[in-house]
């Protein structure tokens, strides 16, 4: 039966608003995508070194490398490619939510990643998370290509994209371990009269999803050494919550719509995991709750939970940092469970009243989040551009305040015109080494560092742009610029750190040479 027109206007209008918001951010680069730019133009041959020193996998950087060349290094340019990747990724789950819930189902899929907010912000970041977003959407098809016919084509694009995963971002591990939980458990409970094609079938995309885990054999030193020495100091650790903080962050953050947006999300996965029509053939309002849940539902919710459980006890064994970003390993089949929760909802029109009504909350979150300021580069970069001369000393404490900041001097052509380091090494504000970082950063000396930037800047005006808000940074650049008050009595405060929805937001105080 064809679908009202206004139904078509709405997917159109949600379509044409996903994929604008993927575009649109205004803020300039902040920390990590200042990093992925300058990772990214290493040499190929000393990436692996940058990357040692960084704690992430490679593939993102190079990919990101090759984009550059053609592209070139402006916001826009490295941004969009996560933007084409987010774009891509819309087709997969079209055909993912088609298998699962038929025609309405393909397009309830596209309209919840099209609008989702969690996809929208990383779209518009020069990260890799939307590279995981769409290798997890390729993996999904292919995977139930593979069940549905085993061919040695497919079994290769599970080696590769599985690989791909894993070199993308570490949080893979967990989910392809969890993986292959399931397809274990799917061949083990298969019944007898089909036992013998599900055992064949599930064990050989067994087979194909761990022999990708081989790509990470040539990078497995780099990956010890990261595990043992990078870590993530400016983030906290796991806890018991974190597979609820996960899941909800898919509504996004920062406001009560997100929040609500979140909670309807997860209810509607909860739906797509235990619920069921009545009579599909039905206008039925009600759904009938089934703990045991239904075969497609069962089997995409222990994937999810599997994948965030395992992530969170290794975590808690090991300390291991997260963020809400992490979870984008999970985000297509959470959003497939939100497919089928939706579809277990026999009226018609209540189904369509849902999905715009979570589409709309999307966008609204999604349109907040793209306008919303980062960093507070642009406005300090402003300030030293209009203020500061040539020669002057700029110091950036912690030295995870430098590169976002440098950066911006340089798009408005004044970065050469100033001297740039951070603390505590006094280097330039290129590329951050978090190797041991807390410790190095504990035994820093403010006073005698404050002692050798007074020397370097004889002559010359000090710009410190710093922050007490970071982790593992201990008070150490609180006491960096009392002790420059008292090398250089004449300092004033030019910015106070802003409320700018993310940490990085820092004060500027300027020290003439008096």
């Amino acid at each position: 039966m064809a679908e009202p027109a206004w139904v078509d206007l709405g997917v159109a209008l949600i379509l044409i608003g996903g994929i604008v918001l993927r575009f649109v951010a205004t803020s300039p680069l902040w920390l990590d995508e200042a990093l992925s730019v300058n990772i990214a133009n290493v040499p190929l041959g000393e990436m692996a070194g940058a990357l040692r020193r960084d704690g992430a996998p490679p593939l993102y950087y190079v990919v990101l490398k090759g984009w550059m060349l053609l592209f070139g290094e402006s916001d826009f340019a490295v941004r969009a490619m996560s933007g084409f990747f987010a774009l891509a990724a819309i087709p997969f789950i079209w055909i993912t939510g088609q298998r699962v819930a038929g025609r309405e189902g393909a397009w309830i899929g596209v309209v919840l990643l099209a609008s989702s907010p969690f996809a929208l912000r990383y779209a518009t970041e020069a990260r890799m998370y939307s590279m995981v977003v769409l290798l997890t959407a390729v993996g999904v098809v292919l995977l139930n290509a593979f069940l549905d016919r085993p061919s040695t084509p497919r079994l290769g694009g599970l080696m590769l994209v599985s690989g791909a995963l894993l070199l993308t971002h570490y949080w893979a591990l967990y989910l392809v371990l969890a993986l292959l939980i399931v397809l274990a458990l799917r061949a083990e409970r298969a019944k007898p009269r089909e036992s013998v094609g599900v055992r064949f079938r599930s064990s050989w995309a067994m087979v194909g999803i761990g022999t990708g885990v081989l790509a990470l054999v040539p990078w497995l030193p780099s990956f010890l050494y990261q595990l043992e020495h990078t870590g993530t100091p400016w983030t906290g650790v796991l806890s018991a919550s974190t597979p609820v903080i996960a899941l909800l962050s898919f509504g996004g953050t920062g406001n009560d719509a997100s929040s609500l947006l979140g909670l309807a999300l997860v209810l509607l996965a909860l739906i797509g995991v235990f619920g069921r029509r009545l009579d599909p053939r039905l206008d039925e309002k009600l759904v009938l709750l089934d703990l045991r849940g239904s075969k497609p539902g069962r089997n995409i919710g222990l994937l999810v939970l599997a994948t965030l459980l395992l992530a969170t006890l290794v975590g808690l064994v090991t300390q291991g940092a997260f963020q809400p970003r992490y979870a984008a390993v999970v985000l297509v089949p959470f959003l497939l469970l939100v497919v089928l929760g939706v579809s277990n909802i026999g009226a018609v029109k209540l189904r369509r009243g849902i999905v715009a009504v979570v589409a709309g909350l999307g966008l609204l979150v999604g349109t907040a989040g793209a306008g919303q300021a980062r960093t507070q580069a642009g406005e300090i970069a402003a300030v030293l551009a209009d203020r500061a001369r040539a020669n002057d000393l700029v110091v950036y404490c912690p030295d995870q305040l430098g590169p976002a900041m440098a950066r911006r001097l340089e798009d408005i052509g004044k970065g050469q015109r100033l001297r740039q380091v951070t603390y505590p090494d006094l280097r330039r504000p290129v590329l951050i080494n978090w190797v041991d970082y807390a410790e190095r950063i504990e035994r820093s000396d403010p006073e005698r560092i404050a002692q050798r930037i007074h020397q370097r800047a004889a002559g010359f005006t000090v710009w410190l742009v710093w922050s007490s808000g970071y982790r593992a940074v201990s008070g150490k650049c609180g006491e960096l610029n009392a002790h420059l008050n008292n090398v250089r009595p004449k300092w004033r405060n030019v910015l106070t750190a802003a409320a700018t929805g993310q940490a990085e937001s820092a004060n500027l105080t300027v020290y003439p040479p008096g």
